[in-house]
């Protein structure tokens, strides 16, 4: 009745309540489970993945711009960049083809490849042993000789290459065709089947990424 300043009885009240407080301590014990959850989620993919660089050996650095420009490695053919010339050179050693690396002076990942890939004892002989490298640098002025005869300087020849990315690896076999194009970074084991993938000659049946998946790469080159 209105004006006597009481509230009709309600009967399931005191239920509803009930079934409230337990709809609420059960829906923050479920958002305490899920975060932890989360957190234990999360240390475990963190420590996953560290195992998984860790095995996979790939560098963990800063891929912010050098504050010291990089120079290429003195074992880098010293060339006057007439290509067709050091193509020649290489083959008449016995060798695979050349390997044309464009980089940036301040390029972190430019020298992850050199410090940490071509860094590795294993990686370096074989590279050497099988191909002549040979640097360029993307913003340069050198002047460059193509296979076709056409002049310009690196800056130019990188953009005729439509290079992207640094690094850039461009593998030429034999007769002077592209093998293999590596855009960007490749951690060592991935670069260790690239290598093999082009002195093998299997560039010649499959593309990189069929061999790639397949390929039972050594951990480190004999």
């Amino acid at each position: 009745m209105a004006g006597t300043g009481f509230q009709r009885s309600d009967p399931w009240r005191g239920w509803r309540l009930a079934l409230l407080l337990a709809w609420l301590s059960l829906a923050g014990f479920v958002h305490s489970a899920d975060q932890t959850a989360e957190q234990t989620a999360g240390q475990t993919a963190n420590q996953t993945a560290g195992q998984s660089i860790d095995d996979l050996d790939f560098p963990v650095f800063d891929d912010q711009p050098l504050e010291e420009p990089l120079s290429h490695p003195d074992w880098f053919k010293l060339s006057f960049l007439e290509l067709q010339v050091d193509l020649d050179e290489a083959v008449a050693a016995g060798k695979r083809g050349l390997i044309i690396y464009f980089g940036q002076k301040y390029c972190a990942y430019c020298r992850a490849l050199l410090e940490t890939n071509f860094g590795k004892v294993d990686i370096q002989a074989y590279t050497q042993r099988h191909f002549d490298v040979i640097g360029i640098d993307i913003h340069g002025s050198r002047s460059v000789t193509d296979f076709d005869g056409a002049e310009g300087n690196e800056r130019a020849y990188a953009l005729k290459r439509k290079v992207n990315f640094t690094p850039t690896l461009l593998f030429y076999d034999q007769r002077g065709h592209v093998a293999l194009r590596l855009s960007g970074y490749y951690p060592p084991y991935q670069f260790r089947a690239a290598l093999e993938y082009v002195a093998d000659g299997h560039y010649l049946k499959e593309d990189f990424r069929t061999y790639l998946a397949r390929a039972d790469v050594p951990m480190v080159f004999e």
